[in-house]
């Protein structure tokens, strides 16, 4: 009975793992979207990278606050140089946004999982798993057929865009001045 709900706890933290994974996947293809929203309001790449990151500091101590089991600040060297990459990574991608269309920095961006996949077998000894093997034919694959790629880009998109400005919609009529 023990080696089944062993099971039963990692296949249930597995499919936690997609679907934070997928979530985090859609929440990160909106920020090309939103780079673009800020520009057109006369920010450029530096004023829109302290924004989010200002954004996500106060959301995540909050979020700290509430959660918190271990000490909030770490003595781990590594810790730090992710936090150097993580801002490098964000201020490069918000020049991308810039430079180019939202659409074809986040097809660029997402050809990343080929390094992440070699990096994890080179660095940390992961085993190359068919199913890493698969996900990395369809990011690759659907990255590469160019004909169709404006099409998968609007497919991909679409429902964020429909969601924000549905969104944007109702808070500009809540918040219109004139009755209706």
């Amino acid at each position: 009975m023990g080696d089944r709900q062993e099971h039963s706890a990692a296949s249930g933290a597995f499919a936690l793992g997609v679907v934070l994974a997928v979530l985090q996947a859609i929440l990160y293809a909106c920020m090309g979207i939103f780079g673009k929203l800020l520009y057109a309001t006369g920010l450029g790449p530096e004023e829109v990278v302290i924004l989010r990151f200002l954004c996500a500091s106060v959301l995540l101590g909050a979020f700290l606050l509430v959660w918190r089991k271990q000490a909030l600040v770490s003595r781990q060297p590594a810790v730090y140089l992710q936090a150097v990459f993580f801002f490098l990574s964000a201020l490069f991608y918000f020049y991308c946004v810039n430079r180019l269309t939202a659409g074809m920095t986040t097809v660029i961006f997402y050809t990343y999982p080929a390094v992440v996949a070699l990096g994890s077998s080179i660095f940390f000894k992961e085993r190359f798993t068919l199913t890493t093997g698969l996900a990395l034919l369809l990011s690759v694959g659907l990255n590469s057929i160019v004909r169709l790629r404006e099409l998968f880009q609007t497919i991909y998109f679409l429902p964020y865009v429909t969601n924000t400005l549905a969104v944007g919609l109702v808070f500009m009529i809540l918040f219109k001045k004139t009755p209706y």
